[in-house]
């Protein structure tokens, strides 16, 4: 049997209640496909007197028990600069990542926990090359009863930095200057609006099935309002805009009643825009129907669907207010 250990790992943010030394050498075991994943919370130190009743973990250790591994899984631990090194430890760390999304499942699931921030874990880069609080390596590896040997293969450096971080990205003293003239002008985001700039912000961090799905939902329900408005000011009878609302899904109301509320000239300034957010309305799809991961996901088309939404939403408040 394979073992690999995770120590002194990031984890989710959890608040404890009055635990103590024996508490945290109580593991939580589960499977995560063929492998099994025991955690365990690192408790902080213990004084001489009463410990703290609120404990906060900063870091967890993970065991992962790993049946017959394939012979090029094993190579890659072994030989940290063969050609099957950088696949294993992306494996390794897809399970550490699944550890902890099954961790907080568990506990919002199983006892309402719901007050848990699934934020913080470890990159790629920081599980391999990072310290533990002991000084020791945060990824080792023994087969049978032998000792943990250090896993730290060598990770390709990322070109240049995030785009997030560079010059056109930052808060210059020129553009917090427009921010205290939006503050003295007394600009208010509707709801809307700013749940579609907090979606953004997500999609920027390279976030991907998440914004798609509540990006898509968001607008299904705009864009039906506003059709729903249209609708009374024809004359429309309620029992037949009714009997529309429960037919139309979003693909037609995008495609076809949004563009027929528009004018030409409206409809040609808008058409980049709705076949922006039409694309990503067909990843919305490929998850809800097909589940596809977030590596199947193109992060430019969810963006600039995400940047469509924005504009179609201005633009309608500013048509049917």
């Amino acid at each position: 049997m394979l073992e690999i250990l995770l120590k002194d790992v990031s984890i989710p943010f959890f608040m404890l209640w009055k635990w103590t030394e024996d508490d945290y050498k109580k593991g939580l075991s589960f499977k995560i496909g063929d492998w099994t994943s025991t955690f365990h919370f690192v408790a902080g130190t213990f004084s001489s007197g009463k410990p703290n009743d609120r404990q906060m973990p900063l870091y967890g250790n993970v065991l992962f028990s790993v049946p017959n591994p394939t012979p090029e899984f094993l190579e890659g631990l072994k030989r940290p600069r063969s050609k099957n090194a950088i696949a294993a430890a992306q494996k390794i760390h897809d399970a550490y990542r699944n550890c902890l999304q099954r961790l907080v499942s568990l506990c919002r699931w199983t006892i309402d926990l719901s007050n848990i921030i699934d934020q913080g874990e470890d990159s790629l880069e920081r599980l391999l090359k990072g310290q533990s609080i002991l000084g020791e390596s945060h990824v080792s590896w023994r087969m049978g009863q032998g000792s943990f040997m250090p896993f730290a293969p060598e990770i390709p450096k990322q070109r240049g930095i995030n785009p997030l971080f560079k010059s056109r990205n930052l808060l210059t003293a020129s553009k917090w200057e427009k921010v205290i003239e939006s503050g003295r002008k007394g600009v208010v985001m509707d709801d809307q609006l700013n749940e579609l700039l907090r979606i953004k912000s997500k999609a920027r961090w390279r976030e991907k099935r998440i914004p798609t799905i509540e990006t898509a939902a968001l607008m299904e329900i705009t864009i039906r309002n506003k059709v729903q408005l249209l609708l009374q000011r024809q004359g429309q009878s309620k029992k037949k805009i009714d009997a529309a609302d429960d037919e139309l899904g979003f693909s037609m109301l995008l495609n076809v009643l949004l563009p027929l509320a528009l004018t030409k000239g409206e409809l040609a300034r808008y058409k980049k825009h709705i076949d922006e957010l039409d694309a990503l309305r067909k990843v919305r799809n490929d998850i809800m129907h097909r589940n596809i991961p977030e590596s199947s996901i193109d992060g430019t088309v969810v963006l600039r669907g995400i940047e469509a939404a924005i504009k179609i939403t201005q633009f309608l408040e500013r048509k049917y207010s």
